[in-house]
């Protein structure tokens, strides 16, 4: 499994936002798209949701299958296998 929260560099400028900055990559020097950028804010913002991917898509205007296919050439994880990270660590950052 590829853990993308941690020891992974984020490569984005801090200026243009607090959550683009803080948006993990798997690729050194590739940037994700300001829609999965989006995406993973909402996903960090709702974690309690239950999230399918059409609605997130949605939220992020854009098509199921390109923001699948997005999250995979950009994160290197599904939006749901990230959105399990998050989950995961933020039970861990509670206790």
């Amino acid at each position: 499994m590829v853990t993308i929260l941690s020891g992974l560099p984020t490569n984005k400028p801090d200026h243009l936002s607090p959550s683009f900055a803080s948006v993990p990559t798997v690729y050194p020097g590739v940037s994700p798209s300001r829609e999965i950028v989006a995406a993973i804010s909402l996903l960090n913002a709702t974690l309690d949701r239950g999230w399918q991917i059409a609605d997130l898509a949605s939220a992020a205007a854009l098509s199921s299958s390109q923001l699948t296919r997005l999250f995979r050439t950009q994160i290197g994880v599904s939006a749901a296998a990230l959105l399990r990270q998050l989950r995961a660590g933020s039970r861990n950052h509670k206790t």
